[in-house]
């Protein structure tokens, strides 16, 4: 019986599909440097994220600290946009769609 049992086995060795291990052993080396990179580039992703969103929370910060030392209100901020874009089609073009939406952010008539 033992025989038998090891025969069966030679067989199915024989006609067994090799591990991706077992037909590409240096590849395991090269899998692990790449997700050694793969996770630096993670890392290195996430600060830039989380350095962008800091960045913009300051920028905010700071712009409504200018916002209020002026003094205008966003009607009166607008008003002076429209009027420094005359005379620049080009950037007159791609704002007015931002500045109509601010305008009815802040009901800047």
């Amino acid at each position: 019986m033992d025989e038998s049992a090891d025969a069966a086995n030679s067989d199915f060795e024989r006609f067994r599909k090799p591990t991706r291990r077992e037909r590409f052993p240096q590849a395991i080396v090269v899998m692990n440097r790449k997700s050694k990179k793969n996770r630096r580039v993670g890392r290195t992703l996430t600060v830039l994220a989380v350095g962008s969103i800091l960045l913009l929370a300051v920028s905010a910060g700071v712009a409504w600290q200018v916002y209020v030392s002026i003094g205008r209100t966003p009607g009166e901020l607008l008003d002076y946009v429209d009027r420094r874009l005359l005379g620049h089609p080009k950037l007159q073009w791609m704002a007015t769609p931002f500045l109509r939406l601010l305008r009815e952010t802040f009901d800047a008539k």
